[in-house]
């Protein structure tokens, strides 16, 4: 049987402060979630790439981006 997070809390404290310093960001997932709301769990990671993603301008250092439909003047 496969551990849950909960069980293990000190190493996934120690775990998770070592992936965010690396600037990774950790989203957990109960094990029932995983095997019986499968889509749930691929929307929500979907999401938090979509909030994760700088746009092009970001990424190159060319300034702020623009919201959708907003025109640089």
């Amino acid at each position: 049987m496969a551990l849950q997070h909960g069980e293990n809390e000190e190493y996934d404290l120690r775990r998770d402060a070592m992936l965010k310093a690396e600037g990774y960001r950790v989203l957990r997932f109960w094990n029932n979630d995983v095997t019986g709301n499968i889509y749930g769990v691929l929307e929500a990671i979907r999401t938090a790439c979509l909030e994760r993603v700088p746009s092009p301008s970001q990424a190159f250092g060319l300034g702020p981006a623009l919201s959708h439909g907003e025109r640089e003047k």
